[in-house]
């Protein structure tokens, strides 16, 4: 908290009134941190502390769980109803049709940009919702093959990745095989973004081997070619951003591959996208191909992976089988709190 100086605002003031939110909606953050130094969660505090500060009546959250673990998914949801409680107006715009279940009275469906209905949620089922966001009938049903998983196609050896004050990635260390999804769940930040790059010959790694079909991969961009040629009957410039996602998993699932990275494959996509990239990604699985799934949606991550890696400052510190663990245990991990899985 920051005093300013020939202004209307008083430290000691300010101080004093934050304090009394904090402990009114069990807010509680440490007011002498900087932000850059709390965690996501945290920072999401401080936002709605900013709006309580100002007396606001009307608090919209948009895709506020975006980057959040399932402990600080389950606190926000909590808050939220609190405040309707207390009579003020909370707007929460999300595509998780598990967060409009849990938080919301009513839900507004809009699709193209048109309202569909407005509906009491306690009277509509998930694929309910689902089939008025995307005007059809959904198959939300996924199809596994038994999981057995068969020769490596990817190995990562000790693989550091140093940066200017710290390391961002610390001696990963993983397999992927044919015939299955290995997930890596992690808060936003962690390193994913830097693992995926090193993977794929975006970004140069400080030491440890990478080898694909018992290759070393010192150049896997040549591999797999991100450049998009010219499309058939338009240009992917001038298509919807999540036509272009779309667009982007057809061509890369069309090549002769032995192993797809998908990396964060459905972010703002709506839900009919969603479910048909599930069941291409799915497919691949299937026929032996490797999938690697690295996304910050946790729910994604359970759906479809055979085993899950987590992530948490550049290390794996965790490794499970499906059915092996539950959403609140990843979640510590995920923050960096160990558990010990029985």
């Amino acid at each position: 908290l920051e005093d300013l100086k020939y202004g209307f605002i008083t430290k000691d003031k300010a101080r004093q009134k934050i304090t009394e939110i904090m402990n009114q909606y069990n807010l509680h953050v440490d007011l002498d941190e900087y932000v850059k130094n709390l965690t996501v969660g945290e920072q999401q505090k401080v936002e709605i502390l900013k709006m309580l500060y100002r007396n606001s009546d009307i608090l919209i959250f948009d895709e506020p769980t975006a980057v959040l673990t399932p402990q600080e998914i389950d606190e926000l949801i909590e808050i939220m109803k609190g405040f309707a409680k207390e009579g003020k107006t909370v707007i929460l715009i999300t595509h998780k049709l598990e967060e409009i279940k849990r938080a919301a009275n009513k839900c507004t469906i809009l699709r193209r940009g048109k309202v569909i209905d407005t509906v009491d949620v306690k009277s509509v089922t998930k694929n309910q919702l689902a089939e008025m966001m995307v005007g059809r009938v959904l198959n939300q049903k996924y199809e596994f093959n038994e999981y057995q998983p068969k020769e490596k196609v990817l190995s990562l050896k000790n693989v550091t990745l140093k940066g200017k004050s710290k390391d961002i990635l610390k001696d990963i260390s993983f397999d992927v095989h044919k015939g299955e999804i290995l997930g890596i769940a992690g808060i936003d930040g962690n390193g994913q973004t830097e693992l995926v790059q090193v993977i794929t010959g975006m970004m140069r790694h400080t030491s440890g081997e990478i080898i694909l079909n018992n290759e070393y991969a010192k150049d896997l961009v040549q591999k797999y070619d991100i450049r998009s040629a010219a499309g058939i009957n338009s240009s992917a410039r001038s298509m919807s951003g999540g036509n272009q996602q779309k667009a982007i998993v057809a061509r890369e699932i069309e090549k002769p591959h032995d192993l797809l990275i998908a990396f964060q494959p459905t972010r703002g996509l709506d839900v009919g996208a969603i479910n048909n990239i599930h069941q291409q990604m799915i497919k691949e699985r299937n026929n032996d191909k490797a999938v690697l799934l690295v996304s910050f949606e946790l729910e994604e991550i359970f759906s479809l992976s055979d085993r899950i890696l987590v992530i948490f400052e550049g290390q794996i510190v965790g490794e499970f089988l499906r059915g092996q663990v539950d959403e609140e245990t990843i979640g510590l991990y995920m923050s960096g709190t160990r558990k010990e899985v029985e």
